[in-house]
């Protein structure tokens, strides 16, 4: 099974910032910069960076994770192209199309969850998408959002995400990166098919 490659990243865990917004400002910055060692402070602390266009952050078949752990709860945000779970970008057009949304939708609230973490309980799932609610307007490029949180009884010893069931669920990812922020430091791994689990620090 091919190994989850990390890099931690050169900056300490910041508690008072939202872990979410800190992981996307990393990831903004690594598109303008591309490298890790020249991130500035203002950007880690959410200072606006100009986004890329939406064709150079969709690649089907390519999804992205945040992970947040801290003391008691794992937080895992899922970004995904409509194409990597549906086959299609735009609204359902036909029963089949509108089971195969609703299908989509139930595994990922699904109990237990399409990812797992040992010692780990799900709390709560969302998920959603304006491109495939009825009438909405046809987009050339349509993303799906979803969000899993989960009490655990030590969260900080986590090394590691199970997504197996997610993988499985949607055969079209065939690539996922996801960027982690823990106690001990952000790190950025990835994998590729066939291997289902995300590592992270050592």
């Amino acid at each position: 099974m091919p190994a989850a490659s990390d890099v931690p990243v050169a900056v300490p865990f910041l508690r008072q910032v939202d872990t979410f917004r800190l992981l996307r400002a990393q990831r903004q910055n690594r598109r303008v910069m591309n490298s890790w060692s020249a991130v500035p402070v203002a950007l880690l602390l959410g200072a606006a960076v100009a986004p890329l266009p939406a064709q150079a952050q969709h690649r089907h078949g390519a999804v992205r994770l945040e992970i947040a752990v801290e003391a008691a709860s794992l937080d895992v945000a899922l970004d995904a192209p409509l194409d990597a779970l549906l086959g299609f970008e735009r609204a359902p057009r036909t029963a089949a199309e509108r089971a195969q949304v609703d299908a989509m939708f139930a595994a990922l609230k699904a109990v237990p969850p399409p990812l797992a973490a040992p010692g780990c309980t799900l709390q709560s799932a969302e998920a959603a998408s304006d491109v495939v609610k009825p009438g909405a307007k046809a987009a050339e490029h349509a993303d799906l959002q979803a969000r899993w949180r989960f009490a655990c009884r030590d969260a900080a010893s986590l090394r590691a995400l199970d997504i197996g069931v997610l993988m499985k669920a949607f055969p079209r990812i065939a690539q996922v990166e996801a960027d982690v922020a823990t106690a001990s430091g952000q790190f950025r791994v990835a994998l590729k098919r066939p291997a289902t689990e995300l590592r992270w620090g050592r």
